[in-house]
């Protein structure tokens, strides 16, 4: 290794070293920032720094002429931007269709929600249907499902279930704590009473 080489990896490994040191006290910075501030506390103020970035990006767009929108639209492929498109989509159909108006479209929104969260393995199924023809024999009355689909139905039942009897739990929590409160006043006036 000639002296010019050596020079050149010092440099890189002088290079390397204040870059290390420098993240080594941001991270020091952070974690004593943490420490006095508090996560949450933390979290707010970074998020509260970011939205101010975007606004100052706004400005200084519409200062140059730009649309910031477009501008911003840039960093992000089409395949995410379609995505990000039918999530906006969903949401608003979901506002429109939010809230209690009768029960049966309350447990037809229950039904397409739990239907939406069931994965389909399209492959399983194709072979299962050249298996089985074209479906012009009828039915297979001795078909088994297989172990793992009938440990998702399980699974999904069981957490509905869970779901229901959180929420007819909680329901009943708050009707007791109720009615403690009153037991609670009741006993509290005759002791009122009792020293009169």
């Amino acid at each position: 290794m000639s002296a010019e080489e050596r020079l050149l990896k010092l440099k890189q490994l002088q290079k390397k070293r204040a870059e290390a040191a420098r993240e080594n006290r941001q991270e020091l910075f952070k974690e004593h920032r943490e420490k006095a501030i508090g996560k949450e506390k933390l979290r707010q103020l970074e998020e509260k720094q970011e939205r101010s970035r975007e606004e100052l990006e706004k400005i200084r767009a519409l200062e140059r002429g730009e649309d910031y929108q477009r501008r911003k639209a840039w960093d992000y492929t089409i395949e995410e931007n379609e995505k990000w498109d039918a999530k906006l989509e969903r949401r608003a159909q979901n506002r429109e269709n939010a809230g209690f108006k009768n029960y049966s479209q309350m447990a037809e929104q229950a039904y397409n929600k739990e239907i939406s969260q069931i994965t389909v393995d399209k492959d399983r199924y194709k072979l299962q249907k050249a298996k089985d023809g074209h479906g012009t024999s009828g039915v297979d009355f001795h078909n088994k499902p297989s172990k793992e689909a009938v440990d998702t139905l399980v699974s999904t039942l069981k957490t509905g279930d869970s779901r229901r009897m959180k929420k007819k739990s909680k329901e009943e929590d708050d009707t007791d704590s109720y009615s403690e409160y009153i037991y609670a006043m009741c006993i509290k006036a005759l002791r009122c009473l009792r020293q009169y």
